[in-house]
Parts: structure tokens; sequence; C-alpha cells
């Protein structure tokens, strides 16, 4: 259920500071999977849910900020370099505002600090080093 709910907090511009709220409500669970008792290690069940979550995290809310930013910023070095591009009228379209997400403090999950920022800043160096490396002379 709770990449359902990252999809609806990131679909509306309005949410993202509750964010940061869901993220403390999915560590409630952790006290009753430590009491499993069709387990022979309660870990096992923990582990595998923080798992979930993480995942869950990664692919319904990093991934897509990274990638719309990463889309931001190749659209904009194209009208910038390719002439007579037609320039996007931010009035029609729509934009996507990154730095609601860039600008949040750091999100906490379970016992890991998330920075958004960050996780963009390594995303795009990755993303932006592989396409140099692959063809230096188009940098």
């Amino acid at each position: 259920m709770f990449p359902f709910i990252f999809d609806m907090i990131m679909s509306d511009v309005k949410r993202p500071n509750q964010l940061n709220y869901f993220l403390m409500a999915l560590n409630d669970p952790l006290d009753m999977l430590w009491n499993v008792k069709h387990l022979e290690e309660p870990n096992i069940a923990v582990d595998n849910y923080k798992k979930e979550i993480f995942k869950a995290f990664s692919d319904k809310v990093i991934k897509p900020v990274c990638s719309k930013v990463e889309e931001e910023i190749r659209l904009q070095i194209h009208q910038a370099i390719i002439p007579n591009l037609a320039q996007r009228n931010p009035l029609k379209g729509k934009l996507f505002d990154s730095n609601k997400y860039i600008m949040m403090s750091d999100l906490y999950l379970f016992e890991k600090q998330i920075s958004i920022k960050e996780e963009v800043k390594h995303y795009l160096g990755r993303v932006f080093y592989q396409m140099s490396a692959l063809a230096p002379h188009d940098f």
C-alpha cells in the first residue's frame, strides 16, 4: 500500500512536506514485526520490511525526482545550444518545480538519513560522467 501513498504524495505539488510524516509513520510496525512468532528469527521480517520500504521510496520518490531534474537540465541546455529550437512557454506547459524537493530538509527512513539534494547530485554526477566517458568529444 505504501508505494501508492508515495505516488499520491509525489503527484500533488502541495504535498512534499507530508513525505517526512509518512516516513515517520512507517516506523510504527517495527515493534510488531520484532514480535513475530512464525519465523525463527524476527529480524528476517524486519529486514524484509525495510528492504521493501527502501525500494518503494527509491522507485517512487528518488528516481522520479532525479529523472525530472535531468530532463529539465537537458531541455534547458538544448534550448540554449540548438539555434531555432522552439522555446518552452512556462505559462502553457506544466513545469516541474524541483526546488521543493531539493531544498527539503533531510528525511529519516528508519536508521538512514536521506538528503534528496545529495541523491540528485549523485545521480546527475553519475549520468553526466557516463555520458562524457562514452563520448568525450561531446562533453
